[in-house]
């Protein structure tokens, strides 16, 4: 099967048909995956690799899509940000569970919405306790809840709805967790799931996108996914301006640089379609379509120039990419002093997992998921460097590094490092005219910053400097003049603190408020000045003097630097008992 969606891959097809084709994907590798969890050697089994969770629900939730849409129920996810998006485990038996509990919710309750929710419990330096929780809208009939805590209590050899069921019980205490029914039977019935894993830094997620204070229209008329839209442009600084009634689309006088819309199956009936039609006519400003339909359902609309349209369940990957590139196409102009890297593959998680990860070894990306977009991502903006993967959509790698070599000037010899998923490919013609390095995925983080080091002049290894301390007790003792019993205090008094502080300073940073943020750090910086962590108070003092300097867009290094420092202090705090 995955050979020929392969040979399919390189055929002509429509957006639609693509899209098919990678649900096709995603269902033959997760089959391939559980066939090889089930019937593999004990040692492939127990491997742990290093996965993002919300990537994985998406995934699960795109499968289950088309039996949701038939019975007018609408998936979604929901990974709250202190969640660490580098978890360790067995992503197989977390998508198995996922798998059986969202499908159970989607085959047994009724229309309405199905909401996956994966919540923080706890945190124990590199170990982590996470919530699962699958809610449906229930049943009209008041047996089922009981026949739901029945199935959780069915033994393994329970046929029926029990059965998948007792598998995620096993799956759950795998990972040193359980499952059981939660307390909301009123609205909708969910089951709750804990699970134990590994997690790598940075341990609280940071913002994938900064769309630079856009004014960005939201006409949304499904209440829950309007909360989500909503919450997730303000975490990527966008002013968001709430659109009540679909005429109001038309009537602004100053409209959004972009509106995003969401449309479900009703609007295509025809009355409705022809009134959507008008509507985009009338606009001035490109939109982004985020349609809740079937997806045999073609659309018919004619959407104004710079448009595009996205089909739910998305990614908050997908969503925030296509967003910046729309408002990037529209003339929004980015300064950074990083390095730009271009980033060419088509498939979605490789690109979530290195735009995500560029960020924090220090530099900036773009992304194309073809050749012909990494063309016209390399005629309009400054690449300093390029990750290219050999296996393209409607190019090979080879021919695509042949092309931008063409280009000429600086693309005649600019860095182009080859990437492929598989370990027996070739590198494609190496020097000058070819690529400099073949490199296997995934790429993990010290790879990225030796790439960066290696062939952009001017970046160093941040290691070169010695590493601050997160916690030196003794330039806490001698801050507080010899005095122990002060030093102590001061320092459980920061700790105490810490999550205030976190808080403060997040919601500066969200709502883009340069003064508010400036004072947050000042006050952060005051309060750690004598109680010995250099490497925090090195942060503050970092951000808050790149505030007096740069605008609040050119500070996104210094915060990252500052998040990780507050991260790195209360891992600390965990590890060690509270100072008496």
């Amino acid at each position: 099967m995955l050979g020929l969606c392969r040979l399919l891959e390189n055929s002509p097809l429509d957006a639609r048909q693509r899209e098919w084709l990678r649900h096709i994907h995603l269902a033959s590798n997760g089959l391939l995956d559980t066939v090889d969890h089930v019937l593999g050697d004990e040692r492939r089994r127990q491997t742990e690799t290093t996965f993002d969770i919300a990537d994985l629900l998406w995934e699960v939730n795109c499968l289950q899509t088309p039996l949701a849409q038939a019975r007018g129920i609408t998936l979604l996810g929901m990974v709250y940000d202190d969640v660490p998006p580098r978890l360790v485990g067995q992503p197989v038996a977390l998508r198995q569970l996922l798998t059986n509990l969202i499908s159970n919710a989607v085959k047994y309750g009724a229309a309405g919405d199905v909401v996956t929710r994966v919540t923080l419990a706890s945190r124990d330096a590199e170990r982590v306790r996470l919530t699962l929780s699958v809610k449906d809208a229930g049943c009209a009939e008041g047996s089922d809840r009981e026949q739901l805590r029945r199935a959780l209590a069915a033994p393994m050899e329970t046929a029926g709805r029990g059965s998948g069921l007792a598998v995620c019980r096993r799956l759950t205490r795998e990972m040193e967790g359980e499952l059981r029914l939660g307390n909301d039977g009123r609205h909708g019935n969910s089951v709750v799931a804990s699970v134990t894993l590994g997690a790598c830094e940075p341990f609280i997620r940071p913002a994938e996108f900064d769309l630079g204070q856009a004014r960005i229209g939201l006409y949304q008329r499904h209440t829950r996914l309007d909360h989500l839209l909503a919450y997730a442009l303000k975490r990527w600084s966008a002013r968001v301006q709430p659109i009540t009634h679909a005429d109001a689309l038309i009537q602004d006088r100053e409209p959004p640089a972009l509106t995003l819309i969401g449309l479900d199956q009703q609007d295509l009936e025809p009355a409705a379609r022809d009134a959507w039609q008008r509507r985009f006519d009338a606009m001035a400003r490109p939109c982004l379509l985020v349609v809740n339909a079937e997806p045999t359902q073609p659309l018919p609309w004619r959407l104004p120039l710079g448009s595009s349209v996205l089909r739910l369940p998305i990614s908050r990957y997908l969503l925030g990419r296509t967003l910046a590139g729309m408002l990037d196409a529209a003339g929004r102009q980015t300064s950074s002093d990083q390095p730009c890297i271009l980033v060419v593959d088509d498939d979605e998680l490789s690109q979530h997992y290195l735009d995500a990860l560029l960020p924090i070894v220090g530099a900036s990306s773009l992304v194309a998921g073809s050749a012909e977009a990494a063309l016209t991502l390399a005629a309009g903006h400054a690449i300093d460097l390029v990750l290219m993967d050999l296996r393209l959509p409607d190019a090979s790698g080879a021919a695509t590094i042949a092309r931008l070599r063409a280009l000429g000037g600086r693309w005649s010899h600019l860095p182009i490092v080859a990437m492929s998923a598989s370990p027996g490919a070739e590198l494609p013609e190496q020097g000058p005219g070819g690529c400099q390095q073949l490199l296997t995925k995934p790429i993990d983080e010290r790879q990225l910053r030796a790439l960066l080091m290696r062939y952009l002049p001017g970046v160093s290894e941040p290691a070169d400097e010695p590493a601050l301390a997160v916690v030196d007790p003794d330039l806490a003792l001698q801050l507080s003049g010899g005095r122990e019993a002060l030093a102590d205090e001061l320092l459980t008094l920061l700790l105490s603190e810490l999550p205030n502080h976190r808080l403060t300073l997040a919601q500066a940073w969200q709502a883009a408020d340069a003064d508010a943020l400036r004072e947050a750090v000042h006050q952060l910086g005051g309060g750690c000045r004598y109680c010995g962590v250099p490497a925090l108070s090195a942060a503050c003092s970092a951000l808050e003097t790149r505030l007096q300097q740069a605008p609040l867009a050119d500070c996104r290094r210094e915060w990252m630097q500052l998040t990780h420092a507050c991260d790195q202090l209360a891992a600390w705090a965990e590890r060690h008992p509270t100072p008496r």
